[in-house]
C-alpha cells in the first residue's frame, strides 16, 4: 500500500478553511481570524458596469492534517478552478508527518486576480489524492449613484 491510499490509515484531513488571518503562536497554535467563504466585489457610480471589473482579492488559505500512520515527507497541492471551470492558480506546498496525533499546519496567503463572479472551487490534493474541495463565493454587486438617488453629488 501506498502513504497517500484512504485505507493506508493516513494522513488525515482536520481541517480547511478560508480566513483573513491565521497566526501561529509560539507553541505552535493556530488562531483563525474571520473565517469566510464568500467575497463582495462592489463597483459604484452613474453607470456601474454590467459586467464584474477585474479584481484582486487576498485571502488566507488554512489547512490542517494529523498523520495517522503516516510518516515522512508529503506534497499538498492546491488547485483553484474559476466559475468557468479554468484553473486560475495552483499552489504546492512540501509537508512533514512524524506519525500518529503529530500533525501539520499549512497557512498560505493567495492573492488573487478574480475575473468574475461566480463560485470557485479550490481542490487539496495530497499527492495526486484529491482529499477535499473549498469554495469561495464571490458576488458582483452594483452600485448606481447620483444626483436624486439619494447619495450626495460633488
Amino acid at each position: 500500500m501506498m502513504a497517500d491510499d484512504p485505507e493506508y490509515g493516513g494522513p488525515w484531513l482536520q481541517a480547511a478553511v478560508f480566513c483573513e488571518k491565521v497566526m501561529f503562536e509560539k507553541d505552535n497554535v493556530a488562531s483563525l481570524i474571520r473565517l469566510v467563504d464568500r467575497f463582495t466585489i462592489t463597483a459604484s457610480g452613474v453607470a456601474p458596469p454590467e459586467k464584474m471589473p477585474p479584481a484582486n482579492i487576498k485571502i488566507m488559505a488554512f489547512l490542517y492534517f494529523k498523520a495517522g500512520i503516516a510518516r515522512g515527507s508529503f506534497e499538498v497541492n492546491v488547485v483553484a478552478h474559476d466559475p468557468s471551470h479554468r484553473v486560475v492558480a495552483q499552489l504546492m506546498f512540501p509537508m512533514l508527518l512524524e506519525g500518529e496525533d503529530r500533525g501539520a499546519q499549512i497557512g498560505a496567503e493567495m492573492n488573487l486576480q478574480i475575473t468574475e463572479d461566480g463560485l470557485y472551487w479550490f481542490d487539496v490534493l495530497l499527492g495526486k489524492r484529491l482529499v477535499t474541495r473549498m469554495p469561495l463565493r464571490i458576488v458582483y454587486q452594483r452600485i448606481i449613484a447620483g444626483p436624486g438617488l439619494g447619495l450626495p453629488s460633488a
